[in-house]
This record gives structure tokens, C-alpha cells and sequence, in this order.
């Protein structure tokens, strides 16, 4: 497959995702909702307050989802249900809220659904990376996937991205994702995100199964620049995902954190910064009278100081040698572009 077949980056409700964007934050509410709409709404109102930028819930049901389980497991799940009923409302919430409404929908009739309430991406679960019917009749909506990798290896992928190819759905992202609930560090594969990013040029993230804050920080500085965390606005609440779900002061934190790490990553250009002129002491070379342009220096034209704006000390013997290229004012920092032979 070419390797530039898909784009390196796309935008969901005109936020650019992709190499050098900022992180696109997803707070998974999954089905932390209890099959509540208030407690729904709620969920909303964490992931927005706390600066995500998209709020996600899944759209399974219990009896599709669990095929071949022990009934009570599947009376469980189906207590746990989205109410597809809720989904224009909720849509209409998250945009109030000013945060976008993801889904995953786990058959056909929730991405029809999906797509007459004109969401703005798709997130394949896991699971459904495998469905490749699913996954066609996704990709045909020509609306971005986010498609997590866990119970997957190579092949998989391979044969995920081969079939998005035939669908000519060029916006397509890749989670690193394990899963395990919760996933445990040595099972986490971090390593993962950076061979993604070595081979395809498309966005790249990461889905955390973990407990903690820690492995969304260490996966961004690797490369993702989708963040899928799970939350809760309560772990102590009853149900699979509430228990190793981060509650809002740890969500709010996770953000913050992540948005600091944008800023540290900074330039990946080495260069002396204008902060670290005023404290730095290394010295530079200054002009020790008005020299004029075309005069050829001598070391009486020069004097040493902190801080090196221009050139450094350990080259005035070189600038004794050279010309002026311009006038230079008494006590101005000499710069390369001040001197020729």
C-alpha cells in the first residue's frame, strides 16, 4: 500500500488533526452513562468543563455485543445500553456545550443513525476493527474514522487499512490501544505509537486502558495526537467501566498536563533563545566604538560581554580579520551578517 495514499491530517468540527497539531483530547463516557439521560448530560458537562475536545459514548447492544455469553452476562451489558433515543438530544447538548459528540457504533443501524445526526467523525471500537463489514459500511459515510488497534497485530491492520483504501475514505487515524480493563503498564506498548508513526503518514493516537494520567502523557510525547481516556463522575457508581475511570479533577488534570507537554515539546529547531540572553553567561563580542561600514576590525574595535547575542568569544580572533559589512553602533552586539572577508 502507498504509504501517502491517506491524508496526514484532518479536521473535526474545524480542529486539524495530524503531525504538529495539538492533541485531539476524546473523554470516553462509553457506557458510564447507567442508562441514564441525566446522568448522560452530566458526563457531557465534565468532558467540556474539563477542556476535552470531544465527548464519546458507545452504541452497542448487549445481545449483539456478547454473542455466545452466559445470558446473566448479557442481562448486565444490557442494562448499560445507550438509548438510541436519547441521540439528537445529546448531540444537541454537546454542541450547547461547545464540545463535539462521538460515537461508536457497533452495527449498521447506529452509523445510519450516526450519520442523519451529521456527526463529524466515527470512532471503530476495537472490536469492530475486525468486523470488516462494519467497518466498509463505515468507511462509505466518508466521514473521518478514529479506529482503535486493540486485538489486533500487523495483519490486521493491514488487511483494516486495505479495506478502508477500497472505500476511497481518505481521513482515517490509528490508536495504539490494548485491550485489557484496566490494562496493566508492562501491557501498555507505548513503543507501538512511534513504529505507527514511522510507517503511516496519517494521525496517530492513543486509546488508555491504564489507571493513572501517566501513560496519555508519555504516548503523546511518542508521537499520538489523539488522546481516548475513559471517565466517570463517580468511580464508586455500579458498572464495567466506572471502577479504572478517571473522575473529573483527574480528567481536568490529564488535560492541563497535556496541553503543558504541547508547549514543552516547543521547536525542534536548536537555537539560542531570546529568554536565555538576560541570565546566560556565555560571552559574545561587542563593538567597542562606532565602526564604519567597510573598515577592517582590530581588536581595539572589540570588547567581550555577556550575553552572546551574536557572535561568540571564542571566534574574535577570526572577526579581527574581517570587514565591517554595515555601520556598527559602540556597544552593539557583531553578528555574522555585520562581517564579510
Amino acid at each position: 500500500m502507498s504509504k501517502s495514499h491517506f491524508n496526514n491530517y484532518f479536521s473535526i468540527d474545524k480542529k486539524i488533526i495530524g503531525k504538529g497539531s495539538r492533541v485531539y483530547i476524546i473523554a470516553e463516557a462509553g457506557s458510564n452513562h447507567n442508562n441514564n439521560i441525566h446522568q448522560a448530560k452530566k458526563l457531557i458537562d465534565i468532558a467540556a468543563e474539563s477542556g476535552a475536545d470531544a465527548v464519546k459514548f458507545q452504541l452497542f447492544r448487549a445481545k449483539d455485543l456478547l454473542k455466545n455469553k452466559d445470558q446473566k452476562i448479557v442481562n448486565y451489558f444490557k442494562k448499560f445500553e445507550f438509548n438510541r433515543s436519547w441521540l439528537k438530544e445529546l448531540i444537541r447538548y454537546s454542541k450547547k456545550k461547545n464540545i463535539t459528540f462521538l460515537a461508536s457504533p457497533f452495527d449498521k443501524e447506529a452509523i445510519d443513525l450516526l450519520v442523519e445526526q451529521q456527526v463529524s467523525a466515527i470512532k471503530i471500537a476495537s472490536s469492530e476493527n475486525l468486523n470488516q463489514e462494519l467497518l466498509f459500511y463505515a468507511a462509505k459515510t466518508h466521514l473521518p474514522l478514529i479506529i482503535s488497534t486493540g486485538i489486533s497485530n500487523f495483519s490486521d491492520i493491514y488487511e483494516t487499512l486495505e479495506i478502508l483504501k477500497q472505500s476511497e475514505n481518505k481521513n482515517v487515524a490509528l490508536l495504539q490501544c490494548t485491550s485489557i480493563y484496566p490494562c496493566t503498564p508492562k501491557n501498555l506498548n507505548l513503543n507501538v505509537i512511534s513504529t505507527f508513526c514511522n510507517l503511516y503518514n496519517f494521525p496517530i493516537g492513543f486509546s488508555d486502558h491504564s489507571l493513572g494520567i501517566t501513560a496519555p502523557l508519555l504516548a503523546f510525547a511518542k508521537g499520538a495526537r489523539i488522546i481516548e481516556k475513559h471517565f466517570t463522575s463517580d468511580k464508586k457508581l455500579k458498572g464495567p467501566d466506572h471502577f479504572y475511570s478517571l473522575e473529573k479533577n483527574e480528567l481536568s488534570k490529564m488535560i492541563t498536563e497535556l496541553r503543558v507537554a504541547e508547549q514543552m515539546l516547543g521547536s525542534s529547531t536548536k537555537d539560542l533563545l531570546k529568554e536565555e540572553y538576560s541570565t546566560c553567561r556565555v560571552e559574545g563580542i561587542y563593538a567597542n566604538r562606532n565602526i564604519k561600514k567597510n573598515s577592517r576590525l582590530n581588536i581595539k574595535d572589540i570588547f567581550i560581554s555577556t550575553p552572546r547575542i551574536g557572535v561568540g568569544k571564542r571566534y574574535k580572533d577570526l572577526v579581527v580579520k574581517l570587514k565591517s559589512l554595515r555601520n556598527i553602533k559602540k556597544g552593539a552586539a557583531i553578528k555574522w551578517e555585520d562581517l564579510k572577508n
